[in-house]
């Protein structure tokens, strides 16, 4: 799912790339989370943490992208790689927001991580 068409890729039989540009935000949640269906049917899920679309998303929205993102791969059970991306700063974007966006995904992460862990061990 991308805001931008800088990163657009023609759709393949091997990866898609759903680009979204002008969207509001219960557009792009709404996206978001038909987008995370049916990760189940993958073995591996790269996760490209972008907060380049603050502000038309709102950081409350991202860190709410992001908690569900990691949930959906959680319950998934597919192991999962991410990268933060974007931090260009400008008169609207500061380099304490993007700290904080960056680090709200971090969180997520780790707050699923947690989850999975508690499940591992119930399990021994």
């Amino acid at each position: 799912l991308s805001t931008s068409s800088f990163d657009s890729y023609d759709m393949s039989e091997r990866a898609d790339d759903i680009l979204i540009v002008n969207h509001n935000e219960a557009d792009y949640m709404e996206i978001v989370d038909e987008l995370l269906f049916d990760l189940h049917q993958y073995d591996l899920i790269l996760y490209n943490a972008g907060v380049d679309p603050y502000p038309t998303i709102s950081f409350d929205n991202l860190a709410k992208r992001d908690r569900i993102v990691f949930d959906r791969i959680r319950e998934a059970r597919v192991p999962c790689a991410f990268v933060l991306a974007g931090g260009y700063t400008s008169s609207y974007r500061t380099i304490e927001l993007l700290s904080k966006a960056h680090m709200n995904t971090i969180l997520a992460a780790d707050e699923q991580m947690a989850l999975s862990e508690e499940v591992l061990l119930s399990q021994d």
